[in-house]
Formats: C-alpha cells, sequence, structure tokens
C-alpha cells in the first residue's frame, strides 16, 4: 500500500456531499432571493422630454457621455431615463415603456423599438 492510496469510496462520498451541499444552496437561494425581477406585464405610452442632464464618464482610457433625461408621462408622472441616439430635445415627445414586476416596482424606459426617426 503506498503512501498516496485512499479508498475509491471516499471519493465517492466526497462527490455526494458536494452535490448535496450544491443542492442546499440553490434551494436556500431561492427562498432568500425569490423571484422579485420576473416580470408580469408592460405597457407603452409616450412622455414629454423636459430636461436632458449630460454626464461625462471618465474611464482609464476613455470618456463617455451619457444622457439622461426628466420626462413628463401622458398621466402627468415625472421619470428619469438614460436616452439612446439619436438624442432628443426638450420638448420632443418620446416612446415610453413602463415594465411591471412580480414586487409591485416599476421600470420607465425608453421604448428603443419605437425610437426610429429616421424610419
Amino acid at each position: 500500500m503506498s503512501l498516496f492510496y485512499r479508498n475509491p469510496v471516499s471519493y465517492g462520498l466526497g462527490v455526494i456531499a458536494m452535490m448535496a451541499m450544491a443542492a442546499l444552496f440553490y434551494a436556500f437561494s431561492g427562498f432568500f432571493l425569490g423571484d422579485g425581477f420576473e416580470v408580469v406585464g408592460s405597457q407603452s405610452t409616450t412622455g414629454t422630454v423636459l430636461s436632458i442632464e449630460q454626464t461625462e464618464i471618465k474611464g482609464r482610457f476613455s470618456t463617455t457621455t451619457a444622457y439622461n433625461a426628466q420626462v413628463r408621462l401622458a398621466d402627468g408622472r415625472q421619470v428619469n431615463f438614460a436616452l439612446a441616439p439619436p438624442y432628443s430635445q426638450p420638448g420632443d415627445t418620446v416612446p415610453v415603456k413602463i415594465t411591471r414586476f412580480k414586487d409591485g416596482s416599476t421600470l420607465h424606459t425608453l421604448d428603443l423599438q419605437r425610437h426610429q426617426p429616421w424610419r
């Protein structure tokens, strides 16, 4: 018998123990994290751009400019979200997508499928 001899049964037990730990981790992470990000619906509307904020993001090798807009929705609420090119100006009407999640939260974004003024 060599110094580094291992019983093959101990390898099998180790694999079973690791699989059991992975299954428990998966079960408990699903319990604690829940399905809060599950989408339950979406809605399309329009909004009027009230103001645009330009932010420069400086990286190690380059600088990027991001544009965030404050938009008044058709129902009167005001929301903020990022703009995509071609950039709108204050007073322009933009398409807005409202995504609703299972936990009751909402996400307002520029509806990129309808935001194509060059067509």
